[in-house]
């Protein structure tokens, strides 16, 4: 037996998740336009163009989609869209986290797109064909399918996404309790107590080792929860607003429109698409 373990000079992120969201296949038309007003979303979008061509535009220019490539958009990426012709499309929403509410490819930017063989293009149908299967099996092949899809995407190294290994370690009780008691008040100094730390200092290491403070960190999880129920599940938008901490559903739809462009109403209409 081994009684020396190999130890790893970085980060094997134990808890790395995905949570594949929604996909289907979708015919696109110049309805399929955001007037150039910029949407932004907690969660990545994967697209697949089978055929016809639309065109998004962010802070890396303008991105011409056309047949033969798979496509990714972080999410939070801030983009329009339009499409002056019909475009046959196959997309799906997913996160990829390596630390509590911590997505991979809101880290660093990654590639925009590669060119995809047949093999792609038929497991991309695959996944989205069987997407609300019931099967323990299917979820795993469907999980598999997407992480090889996303290797391209991929950083090459751990360090491009890791914030300070050792202010995250630290840090990494605050984060728990923040995603387990996301829909409840924000108590800055019950989250400094998990890590023993004094609360304004606690909220400086947050903010310079995740981006962002406390608070908001907290509200990007609600946003993120509540578009995912609006597009996983049928539920009213005011019972969807009260699971994700917010009393008020007036002050909800203001919250999500500013952050998203779109009401939830308008949101769930369009899939998120």
């Amino acid at each position: 037996m081994n009684k020396n373990p190999k130890k790893y000079k970085y980060p094997r992120f134990p808890e790395m998740s995905l949570h594949l969201l929604s996909g289907m296949e979708t015919l696109c038309d110049k309805n399929w336009n955001s007037d150039s007003k910029r949407i932004s979303d907690e969660y990545n979008r994967l697209y697949c163009v089978l055929g016809g061509k639309a065109m998004i535009e962010g802070c890396r220019g303008q991105l011409i989609l056309e047949p033969g490539y798979i496509y990714l958009i972080p999410g939070q990426y801030k983009f329009s869209h339009n499409c002056p012709v019909s475009m046959q499309l196959l997309w799906m929403h997913f996160q990829l986290e390596f630390l509590p509410g911590l997505d991979v490819f809101q880290q660093y930017e990654p590639e925009a797109f590669y060119a995809a063989s047949k093999s792609d293009i038929a497991e991309f149908k695959n996944i989205i064909s069987d997407i609300e299967s019931s099967s323990p099996v299917v979820f795993i092949e469907q999980r598999a399918l997407l992480l090889r899809l996303l290797k391209d995407f991929m950083p090459d190294d751990w360090k491009t996404i890791q914030p300070a290994p050792e202010n995250a370690e630290r840090l990494k009780p605050a984060l728990e309790l923040l995603n387990k008691k996301y829909n409840q008040p924000f108590d800055l100094r019950a989250t400094a107590k998990t890590v023993n730390m004094n609360p304004a200092y606690m909220s400086d290491m947050f903010r310079r080792t995740f981006g962002a403070p406390p608070s908001r960190y907290l509200m990007n999880l609600r946003i993120r929860h509540a578009q995912n129920l609006l597009l996983t599940t049928d539920r009213r938008i005011s019972d969807i607003a009260a699971e994700c901490g917010f009393e008020n559903p007036l002050y909800f739809s203001r919250i999500f429109t500013k952050r998203c462009r779109f009401s939830p109403r308008h949101f769930r209409q369009n899939r998120g698409i």
